[in-house]
């Protein structure tokens, strides 16, 4: 910065005194209290309301449905599913059911104690067990009973 005279204080001098008594950055950060963001309803409701848009682009991505066709399931303007999805229109928990039905998903709303921590887990559908019906042991093997050659020793 170039430093212009004005009788016997420079410019950056007199930048410097408006600042005077101005906490620095590090003062601010020390000495603040943290924000309780969990504590703002506004914030709370704005990240929910982020949350569910991200979950439609990605149920909408992974089904290949585009913002016409949503509309169209929901028997919805296509304007409305514009203020939606850009997070402008405020959401009912009947328009969070109506847009996860239309999606074929399942939406929860649900309260927890402050600091507690809820993990979902994915649900895991039984594996299909096939049964052979052709199946024939092996008569071959030597059994500890009938004695032979591997009498009394059982193979891993």
């Amino acid at each position: 910065m170039q430093k212009k005279t004005q009788g016997a204080i420079s410019v950056e001098e007199d930048i410097w005194a408006e600042f005077e008594g101005v906490p620095t950055v590090e003062e601010v950060v020390k000495n603040s209290t943290p924000l309780d963001l969990d504590a703002d309803p506004e914030f709370v409701a704005g990240y929910l309301k982020a949350q569910f848009v991200e979950d439609i682009f990605k149920a909408m991505h992974e089904q290949g449905i585009n913002r016409n066709q949503l509309a169209a399931k929901l028997g919805k303007s296509r304007q409305y599913v514009g203020r939606i999805l850009n997070e402008k229109a405020n959401f009912t928990l009947e328009t969070l059911a109506e847009i996860a039905c239309a999606l074929n998903m399942q939406v929860a709303a649900r309260m927890y104690v402050r600091g507690e921590r809820s993990v979902i887990l994915p649900i895991v559908k039984k594996p299909q067990l096939t049964l052979f019906s052709d199946y024939v042991p092996d008569t071959n093997t030597v059994s500890p009973k009938t004695g032979g050659k591997n009498a009394g020793h059982l193979a891993a």
